[in-house]
C-alpha cells in the first residue's frame, strides 16, 4: 500500500513539482492549500508524513500548523518536513521548537528531498513499532556525553549539569555504545570527529541497536550546515549543534529533544 503523503502549500508550481516527484515514486499525495485545511486533513487521513511550507496565506502560518498537529494525540507522531524559501536559522530554529522533524529549502534538489521523506518515513514507521516505556521516576534527566578529547567532554559535562542534568561519559566509540545500552540514559550528546570510532558509526549503531534505538542523538560539529550534517541525519541523528557552542543555545536544544521525544 502507497505511503500517504499530505502536503500543504499553497504555491501552484511548487505543488504540482512536488506531487509529480512523490508519484513518481509511489506516495500518494495528499494536498492543503491553507493551514487550516492542512490541519483537517492530518487529523482526517492520519498521513506517514506532512510536507509543509512556513510561508502560507491566511491567519495560520507555518509554524501554527506545526504546533496544531504537534500537541493533538491524533497527529503528533506525524512527521513534519518543513519547506522554506529562506536558509536562515532562526526560520528553522523556531520551526523545530513548534515541533518538525527535518527541513528542505526551496528550491529543492529532487534527490535531497526524497532522501529525508525515506528516511522520516522510516522513522515514523519504527516508532510506531515501539512498545510504550515506562515514564520515568521524577529524577533529572540522564544525558550520555561521548567525545575522545577530554577538555571538550569537561566543557560539555560543566554545562549540562549547570542545566541540571545527571551526566556520564564515554571518551570513545566504543565504550559509548557500552555505556548507552547498560545506563539507557534519556540522550546522548555525540562529537562526530573522534579516533576510530566516529560520531557517525557510532550514531548509526545506537539507531540500528533496538536497545537503543529510541534514544535521542544530538551530534556536535564543528562544521555548520555542511556535508556533516546531511551524514549526520542518514545515520539516525536527531539534531545538531556546531561547535563552539553558546552554552544556553547548547541546553535550549537539549531541552526541546527531550520534550519532543517524551511527547512521543
Amino acid at each position: 500500500m502507497p505511503k500517504k503523503i499530505l502536503l500543504i502549500e499553497d504555491d501552484k508550481d511548487v505543488i504540482e513539482a512536488t506531487k509529480a516527484v512523490l508519484r513518481l515514486h509511489d506516495y500518494d499525495v495528499l494536498v492543503a492549500t491553507s493551514g487550516e485545511k492542512g490541519v483537517e486533513l492530518a487529523q482526517k487521513e492520519i498521513p506517514n508524513l506532512i510536507i509543509l511550507d512556513l510561508s502560507l496565506p491566511g491567519g495560520m502560518s507555518g509554524y501554527a500548523v506545526c504546533e496544531k498537529i504537534k500537541v493533538n494525540p491524533k497527529t503528533k507522531n506525524i512527521p513534519i518536513l518543513i519547506l522554506t524559501g529562506r536558509n536562515v536559522m532562526a526560520d528553522i530554529e523556531m520551526a523545530l521548537e513548534k515541533g518538525a522533524d527535518w527541513y528542505v529549502t526551496k528550491p529543492y534538489d529532487i534527490k535531497h528531498l526524497l532522501k529525508h521523506v525515506e528516511s522520516l518515513i522510516l522513522k515514523y514507521e519504527n516508532k510506531l513499532k515501539e512498545k510504550p516505556r515506562p515514564s520515568g521516576s521524577g529524577k533529572s534527566n540522564r544525558i550520555l556525553v561521548v567525545d575522545d578529547d577530554q577538555d571538550a567532554v569537561d566543557t560539555t559535562r560543566e554545562t549540562l549539569e549547570y542545566g541540571g542534568y545527571d551526566v556520564i561519559c564515554a571518551n570513545d566509540g566504543e565504550k559509548g555504545l557500552e555505556l548507552a545500552r547498560s545506563e539507557q540514559p534519556d540522550m546522548v550528546v555525540l562529537d562526530i570527529m573522534m579516533s576510530g570510532m566516529n560520531g557517525f558509526i557510532v550514531c548509526a549503531k545506537l539507531k540500528a541497536d533496538p536497545e537503543t534505538k529510541h534514544i535521542p542523538v544530538l551530534m556536535l560539529t564543528a562544521k555548520d550546515l555542511g556535508e556533516d550534517v546531511e551524514k549526520a541525519l542518514e545515520m539516525g541523528a536527531d539534531w545538531y549543534v556546531t561547535k563552539p557552542y553558546d552554552i544556553q543555545y547548547l541546553l535550549r536544544n537539549v531541552k526541546k529533544l527531550l520534550e519532543r521525544n517524551k511527547s512521543n
